[in-house]
């Protein structure tokens, strides 16, 4: 691609707009990779398998109330695959239909459960700055772990975030995973 093509600006510099038009949030951006940009561009997604699936997550991210989805499946069944095709239909209907942007963040869950700092004070205030700033939807890749490795106080503040109007939150996880751990 040529240097000045959407390609390589997007890959370059990602979304400039995003703070300008959805507001500074420093506390999520440090638990979080920003992928709004490159979602349309990354790879080329002329072959798309499990449509009727990626509408009807089209359709569940859309509403206004239980707008959280669980992708369960074996180990290299392709749900990152599936989610970020579905995040792609989003991101073309937005732009398509010329609505608001709405960030994709996949959260950095090693870096949440380090111990650095108090992980439920600092996804709280993510939490907070992401109510005041529009719509986000955020890809907590192997959400067992999550679940398996928090606390308390991390896991209230994740039944927060699941019930926020404006986050809608995409989760995976294996098969096993979902058995021994999400659905206690």
């Amino acid at each position: 691609h040529a240097f000045f093509s959407p390609h390589v600006l997007i890959r370059t510099f990602g979304g400039l707009e995003k703070s300008w038009m959805l507001g500074y949030t420093s506390a999520l951006d440090r638990l979080t990779k920003e992928i709004t940009g490159e979602i349309l561009w990354k790879d080329d997604r002329s072959v798309v398998l499990h449509v009727p699936l990626i509408e009807e997550a089209h359709r569940i991210l859309a509403r206004q109330a239980n707008h959280n989805i669980l992708v369960v499946g074996p180990q290299g069944v392709g749900k990152t695959t599936f989610v970020e095709n579905a995040l792609y239909q989003l991101r073309r209907s937005e732009v398509k239909e010329s609505k608001a942007t709405t960030r994709i963040l996949t959260l950095r869950t090693a870096e949440l459960l380090s111990g650095g700092a108090p992980s439920d004070a600092f996804l709280l205030q993510a939490l907070k700055q992401a109510e005041k700033t529009g719509h986000y939807v955020l890809v907590i890749e192997n959400i067992a772990l999550l679940l398996a490795s928090a606390d308390s106080k991390v896991l209230t503040v994740l039944q927060k975030l699941l019930e926020t109007k404006n986050i809608s939150v995409i989760g995976t996880a294996r098969t096993e995973d979902y058995h021994d751990v999400i659905k206690r």
